[in-house]
């Protein structure tokens, strides 16, 4: 590591501690509480984030300032760090979350960045091995072999980092805001379709459709697929609005006795099955799967191309406001999985513009799809630099 030393988190951190026990409340009364559920995408929303109230001793002891590093102790992202590079005055951390503190002679973005890097993860996984539950605690940190360059060192390493870092963040970001653009041009195009201020024709879906055509679950492994294998999509391939071709589940060749409905270019797949938040989803196929097919709970809806395409029903059926008269036709006894019938679908109104202004959005859509894909191979590119210069960056490669 070009003579560098390496140390332990404990020897040269300030403070290693736990934050404090305390409610979130949406009344604006003490100090701010920040949670791992405020943490999203390495960002947060100080305006969102709730208050707590705790006493005056706990306050003081959990305050957070810039330079702060809390990572998470448990759950989906234990051992996941963040970095407070700025907060305001009154603001304090929850219990299940670790503050790092350091002094002046560290520099807190070159550790944040060692804190994502291979190195970091190799030594906490080291230190989950055997364990039923495997967390994160302040010893765990406090053992952690860090290291660590001259001081004018680690800034340069932070500073080329942090440059390579905010060029994939904002390729990410352009590439969520291609779908914010087209929920835009879709309400600018045919407005409000609950409110329908612009007077478009009204008409049961079920008179806009020819037909819902429905999949088949097979027995299946929850597995790597292998090239040419057969696979029934999840209903998570549909959730996120956008097709996951890789959110499937391995078919033997040998257990397929039937016609399967296989997704194609222009397709549009609905959820008829999931939770309340989730039932209802919808998806337009990017390209043609043929090794791929719809289980049951996934379905395909067919236009009257006289009335209707897919790329509108798409982001009609997507509006918050039309989803949720969907939803709430949805039945179920469990509030985890609700269902919705084909008669309820075909049943609701919905307003139709006239096909030719559809056809307008229907190719502003794919456009955007477009462009929203080479958008993405270049935050991967970026995405790939990164890592590539984390895993240098610590090796005193840079």
């Amino acid at each position: 590591m070009s003579g560098w030393r390496t140390v332990s988190l404990g020897d040269f951190a300030d403070s290693v501690d736990y934050g404090v026990t305390a409610s979130a409340s949406q009344q604006p009364s003490g100090p701010k509480f920040l949670r791992i559920t405020d943490i999203q995408n390495g960002e947060v929303n100080w305006e969102t984030v709730p208050w707590c109230e705790c006493d005056a001793r706990s306050a003081a002891n959990s305050r957070l300032k810039p330079g702060d590093i809390v990572f998470a102790r448990t759950g989906a992202t234990t051992g996941k760090s963040f970095l407070i590079r700025e907060c305001p005055d009154d603001a304090v951390f929850a219990s299940y979350l670790i503050r790092v503190r350091v002094g002046n002679s560290i520099e807190p973005c070159y550790l944040s960045h060692f804190f994502s890097s291979p190195d970091y993860w190799a030594q906490i996984t080291q230190s989950a091995r055997g364990v039923a539950q495997p967390g994160v605690n302040a010893s765990t940190l406090k053992t952690l072999k860090i290291p660590l360059p001259p001081l004018p060192e680690q800034k340069r390493i932070a500073a080329i980092l942090d440059k390579a870092d905010s060029i994939r963040r904002k390729r990410q970001e352009a590439v969520r805001l291609t779908e914010e653009l087209l929920r835009s041009v879709f309400l600018e195009m045919f407005g409000d379709p609950v409110e329908n201020a612009k007077n478009w024709p009204l008409m049961p879906m079920g008179l806009a459709i020819r037909a819902i055509e429905t999949g088949w679950s097979a027995n299946s492994e929850d597995r790597l697929r292998l090239n040419g294998e057969w696979a029934v999509l999840k209903i998570s391939s549909v959730t996120s609005g956008r097709f996951l071709s890789g959110e499937c589940k391995v078919v033997a060749e040998g257990l397929i006795d039937r016609e399967l409905l296989t997704p194609k270019r222009g397709d549009l797949l609905f959820s008829r099955a999931n939770t309340r938040e989730l039932v209802a989803a919808t998806c337009l196929v990017e390209q043609d799967e043929p090794k791929l097919f719809l289980p049951d709970k996934l379905w395909k809806i067919i236009p009257d191309e006289k009335i209707t395409c897919t790329e509108y029903l798409r982001y009609l059926l997507a509006h918050p406001g039309f989803r949720e008269k969907l939803t709430k036709q949805a039945t179920g006894t469990s509030g985890s999985m609700l269902n919705i019938s084909q008669a309820k679908v075909r049943g609701i109104e919905m307003p139709v513009p006239p096909i030719r202004l559809q056809k307008e959005f229907a190719t502003f859509v794919w456009r955007n799809y477009s462009i929203r894909n080479n958008l993405e191979t270049a935050f991967q590119s970026g995405d790939t630099l990164f890592n590539s210069l984390l895993q240098r960056a610590f090796k005193g490669e840079l």
